[in-house]
């Protein structure tokens, strides 16, 4: 019987080192799991954190763009600020439209005819004199006086 008493003594002791084995696993396995959610959720508010300063640095960026292309393209802004480089970029503007709109040869044609001159009909050149006739008779003369 004194067999018996000692499996049974040592079966309970062996339940209490399991049971006290468990809940020290237990402990280390829930400490280990609240540890990991604590990680968790500081990266996701660090991720969080981080992707709202970038949408607000770029938001920023954006209307900053924006607002620089508005100022550039703001015409009658750049007539006050730049009135003389603004006359030139017309005139320059004009003389190029003019070259492209107008065809090359009608503009050589206007560049070297006179904008008021405008014959209405050919001219026709007077019919030449007969000098044929009138030549042997001037040259006989001026032999027979010598």
């Amino acid at each position: 019987m004194e067999d018996t008493e000692v499996i049974r003594q040592q079966m309970s002791d062996t339940r209490a080192s399991l049971s006290d084995k468990l809940g020290a696993l237990e402990q280390q396995v829930m400490s280990t799991v609240q540890d990991t959610t604590q990680s968790v959720s500081d990266t996701v508010e660090t991720v969080k954190d981080a992707v709202e300063s970038t949408v607000t640095t770029v938001t920023d960026s954006v209307q900053e763009t924006i607002g620089t292309v508005q100022e550039a393209f703001n015409v009658s802004r750049q007539f006050e600020q730049r009135p003389w480089l603004m006359m030139l970029g017309a005139v320059g503007v004009g003389y190029l439209g003019g070259r492209l709109l107008m065809p090359a040869q009608e503009h050589r044609a206007r560049s070297f005819a006179s904008p008021t001159y405008r014959p209405a009909q050919p001219v026709q050149a007077p019919p030449p004199a007969p000098l044929a006739a009138a030549a042997p008779a001037a040259a006989s003369s001026s032999f027979a006086t010598q």
